[in-house]
């Protein structure tokens, strides 16, 4: 298993208004990231009662921002940053850089790196989000901040139980079109079975490709800015945020990248 270490950091990105495709509810521009090399993630969520605990993320500035990130030890790989394809497959790789630092954005404290390169999966379609997924190689090392811990992404083989509970992290709205924290937020949903993911989004459910999660009576969830972000199960990397029907929705699962799926393809893009 690769291991990561948790730490935040964004991405600035050049403002996509609101480009949203279908149903996606998750906007392009304000959209999280993971990084797997020397950083791990953040995100936010639309349960305002579960702020965030002391770990520390990124500062945005005054752009409109990709959050998140999650790392490896260190030297094990050149430093590089997974996410949601539909986060950055409009976006030049010269307007994309990562920030690593603070967990409030008030509190600016961040390190800023540009990137070497940007893989988009080959296999990505704008149209049905299928291979939502992307690896940004960053130019150089990020430097790891205090309130860290290491985490592992998980294997291909790892089995997700429905019921059982995930974490998301990240800056995105707090409900539905609502405002934007300032602080890292946090929420747990749970998984839904792919019977039941497959019953609520048909077509467009994507066995192994995607997972499907939520929380029961509605309230919670990930919502828009949170796209790109990390999705943790027993303490592993399993998923990023990529789209969903609104946000917090009674019995409406969001939809999640399954990044155990894509094991081999990021081994190799990697290098």
């Amino acid at each position: 298993m690769m291991k990561v270490l948790l730490v935040a950091l964004a991405v600035i990105a050049v403002a996509h208004a609101a480009i949203i495709e279908r149903k996606i509810s998750r906007p392009y521009w304000y959209s999280i990231i993971i990084i797997m090399e020397m950083m791990m993630f953040n995100n936010s969520l639309s349960a305002a009662s579960e702020k965030s605990t002391n770990m520390r993320w990124i500062r945005a500035e005054d752009y409109d921002r990709i959050v998140g990130g999650s790392t490896t030890d260190a030297h094990e790989f050149p430093y590089q940053v997974i996410t949601a394809a539909h986060c950055v497959h409009k976006t030049a790789k010269k307007k994309l850089r990562v920030n690593v630092g603070d967990h409030n954005i008030e509190d600016a404290e961040a390190q800023i790196i540009d990137l070497r390169s940007l893989h988009v999966h080959s296999g990505y379609s704008p149209s049905t989000l299928a291979n939502d997924i992307a690896l940004l190689k960053l130019k150089s090392s990020a430097t790891a901040k205090p309130h860290t811990s290491t985490i592992q992404c998980a294997s291909a083989d790892t089995k997700l139980i429905a019921g059982e509970d995930v974490l998301i992290t990240g800056w995105g709205a707090l409900a539905e079109g609502g405002s934007y924290p300032d602080k890292l937020q946090k929420v747990k949903l749970q998984l839904v079975s792919d019977t039941d993911c497959d019953a609520e989004h048909g077509s467009e459910f994507m066995p192994k490709e995607i997972f499907c999660a939520r929380y029961k009576p509605g309230g919670k969830d990930s919502c828009q800015g949170d796209s790109g972000g990390p999705v943790v199960y027993k303490g592993d990397l399993i998923g990023l945020v990529s789209w969903g029907y609104g946000c917090a929705r009674p019995d409406t699962p969001g939809v999640y990248t399954c990044v155990s799926n894509y094991e081999s393809w990021i081994a190799k893009t990697m290098g």
